[in-house]
């Protein structure tokens, strides 16, 4: 059986399915199924056995009819990167081996890769999954987000998944501290909620496709989620779990005070503020707001610092304290949740709407006191920004008086201050040249060194897998030598 397909298919679906997780010692699953079928359609598939993942190959070329062979992923990894993406990679399969033919800068590379009997690949579940087209782009994106929130212990394997609710049609994620749920109405959702686990794949970009199709299958035993979206098939096995009631902790729509509104321009000043802020129990943060000023405050009682949130908004006048921790805090801002709903019991949690319909729910914390941030706001932040404020109107204030030659008072001679000359303004900028080239030639330089370790590397890699090869059939040439000897004594 020969098989030609270009390089640059090769690269783009090795780059998706070494993302299927791969669990075990069994051989066979850390090969790439390819399968060509009377149409001379080729696909490649990876598999775990508890998610499935395919691609459809474009542009290739098989003269012998349909046919299927496996070939170790990690062979190809490597023969992904070395080829050149116009160049073609052609397979040639024997009674013990995969031939892979590549070129590689001109050169034609010949090897020949050891491969697993086709007959140990397990064989899939058969299905019959309702798919419907829809918005597969908006859906993975949905996951994604969702799983951002999920939790990250391995060891709680329901809260580390998604809840796909079919009644309410929503994504929903939670970790114990803080929750989201994400409506997705246009989503075919079955009769049955589904647990979908975490995986690569899906907390990747490799789903996202202009069309598609969703599909999800229930049963008694087991569930599946499959999703289409143009090159890619894929279909992971749902948990067999009791998600958590999480309706219960979702805050209900009234006794709220009022809402902060982030702005986008202080959100960017968060991202880099929230790095410099002291270490806190709880990466905790106090978020003062009232109709004036809204600021995010971090440290203890006597040593605050703070930074003031120009743009953004508190739509009630009563001054409310609500302490958080500071990086789900950011983790919900990034996500699009920009609105903060400010419940009045100081226990309840906050909620959080945004750009995404549906809702993000996070739990307060208790580390910092809410008096001495009123205080400190009160006598530090307001009148700071009221300094700020007053400075550029005294400025214009005393620039509009006329001037009056025969009355202005000349000022006094100070025989301390010297006159400082004004720097040349091409000398500074040949300065700023000299310090950029110089930075642009330590930069080459260090990158030469990489590039030079990257290939001493390589060549060791190389030099260590041909010793590995060599010992290899030392042992298996004694091994054979051994057993003759058995069968040649009677044993």
């Amino acid at each position: 059986m020969k098989l030609s397909i270009p390089a640059s298919e090769i690269k783009t679906a090795i780059q998706g399915l070494a993302r299927v997780q791969q669990r075990g010692h069994l051989p066979v699953l850390n090969c790439v199924h390819f399968a060509v079928d009377a149409a001379e359609c080729v696909s490649m598939t990876a598999t775990n056995l508890t998610e499935t993942l395919t691609y459809q190959v474009r542009d290739t070329a098989c003269n012998d009819g349909p046919g299927m062979f496996l070939c170790p992923i990690t062979d190809l990894k490597t023969i992904a990167k070395a080829a050149q993406r116009n160049s073609t990679v052609s397979f040639e399969l024997t009674d013990d081996a995969v031939v892979v033919r590549t070129d590689v800068g001109g050169n034609e590379i010949v090897r020949a890769i050891a491969t697993v009997s086709i007959d140990e690949w397990p064989a899939g579940p058969d299905l019959d999954i309702p798919y419907q087209t829809c918005d597969v782009t908006g859906f993975v994106e949905a996951m994604r987000c969702a799983l951002g929130f999920a939790s990250k212990d391995s060891t709680r394997q329901v809260l580390n998944s998604v809840l796909l609710h079919a009644e309410r049609k929503t994504v929903v994620a939670t970790d114990g501290r803080r929750l989201t749920r994400l409506e997705l109405p246009e989503i075919p959702f079955g009769d049955a909620d589904l647990i979908v686990p975490r995986t690569k794949v899906l907390t990747s970009k490799t789903l996202e496709a202009d069309t598609g199709t969703v599909g999800m299958h229930c049963s008694d035993d087991v569930s599946h989620l499959g999703i289409e979206a143009g090159p890619w098939s894929y279909l992971v096995r749902c948990l067999d779990g009791t998600y958590p009631n999480y309706e219960q902790v979702v805050p209900a729509h009234d006794n709220w005070l009022g809402t902060i509104e982030f702005a986008d321009t202080d959100i960017v000043t968060l991202k880099s503020v929230m790095r410099q802020f002291p270490e806190a129990s709880h990466d905790a943060i106090a978020i003062y707001a009232d109709a004036d000023v809204v600021a995010v405050v971090a440290g203890r009682d006597g040593a605050f610092t703070h930074v003031a949130l120009a743009e953004t908004r508190f739509d009630d006048e009563r001054a409310v304290v609500r302490c958080v921790n500071r990086n789900f805090l950011m983790d919900a801002l990034n996500a699009g949740f920009t609105g903060m709903e400010i419940p009045i019991e100081a226990t309840t949690p906050v909620r959080f709407h945004g750009v995404r319909a549906g809702l993000h729910v996070l739990m307060p914390l208790r580390d910092i006191a809410a008096q001495p941030v009123i205080e400190y706001v009160e006598t530090k932040v307001k009148t700071t920004i009221q300094k700020t404020q007053e400075e550029p109107l005294t400025t214009n204030t005393e620039s509009k008086e006329p001037a009056d030659a025969t009355s202005a008072t000349a000022p006094a001679h100070n025989p301390d201050l010297t006159v400082v000359e004004p720097e040349d303004p091409i000398t500074a900028l040949r300065t700023g040249i000299d310090e950029v080239a110089a930075s642009i030639r330590a930069a080459s330089d260090l990158l030469r060194n990489l590039k030079k370790q990257a290939r001493e590397a390589e060549r060791a890699l190389q030099k260590r897998e041909k010793e590995i090869t060599t010992r290899e059939r030392k042992v298996q040439t004694v091994t054979d030598q051994l057993a003759g000897l058995k069968d040649a004594v009677g044993f």
